[in-house]
């Protein structure tokens, strides 16, 4: 599986907690329980909504985003498909207008080099999205280190890498780490003992600006379709 991690900003003219709701409760459901003539869809959906951190995360460290949004495929062949169809082109992608600021948008085609744990349905998790600075090797070797760092609060962790971009530019990032708690105040503790030492063996081989990290809620699909009842 492939997978487009979104990262960006809600629509200028709604609050984050508007923006988030409609996604939970109106783009959601388009995405996870679509007409039968939809056509090709995807085979993992999640949402990733952002919270206040109290200033927790570090400045040079805290992302300005409001929102990460995870979307499977098998290949980049059913990724194309998925994004041609009529019901994407004239009903999903129109609708985004209504919560996303299209121009904050960073989308990376990923795939998952690593997983190890499990996750809540309900889980918290600290993404860090990686632009490389230096040599591939000691990227890959700092990078390495993130699973030394954790500790027993980190339930799950999991390294998604970004594909080449087919017209040669250069992708938002290179590599997103995601750490797992079982709730917010498990997160938030590990930011507090332990997020300064983490990014200092990751300093010298990242870009800063370029590298953020964000605190979000976790919504998998079975979670979203909880909220309806």
């Amino acid at each position: 599986m492939i997978k487009l991690v979104i990262v960006g900003r809600c629509a200028a003219d709604k609050t984050r907690d508007a923006a988030h709701r409609h996604m939970r409760t109106v783009h959601g459901p388009m995405v996870y329980d679509p007409p039968p003539d939809a056509g090709p869809m995807p085979s993992y959906y999640a949402q990733n909504p952002a919270f206040d951190d109290a200033g927790a995360l570090p400045a040079l460290w805290r992302g300005d985003r409001d929102f990460v949004t995870e979307v499977g495929f098998g290949d980049i062949g059913d990724l194309k498909a998925a994004t041609s169809t009529p019901y994407y082109l004239d009903r999903l992608r129109p609708d985004e207008g209504n919560f996303v600021n299209q121009a904050t948008v960073q989308a990376v085609a990923t795939r998952e080099e690593t997983r190890s744990g499990s996750e809540s349905p309900e889980a918290v998790r600290l993404f860090l999205f990686l632009k490389r600075r230096g040599s591939q090797d000691e990227f890959g070797r700092r990078c390495a280190l993130v699973e030394r760092m954790v500790d027993g609060a980190v339930t799950a962790r999991a390294s998604d890498v970004a594909l080449p971009v087919p017209d040669g530019r250069e992708a938002s990032f290179d590599r997103i780490e995601r750490l797992s708690f079982a709730d917010r105040a498990a997160a938030l503790a590990f930011v507090q003992r332990s997020f300064a030492a983490l990014v200092e063996r990751l300093a010298p081989c990242v870009e800063t600006p370029g590298s953020f990290a964000l605190l979000v809620d976790h919504y998998s699909v079975a979670r979203l379709k909880g909220l309806r009842g």
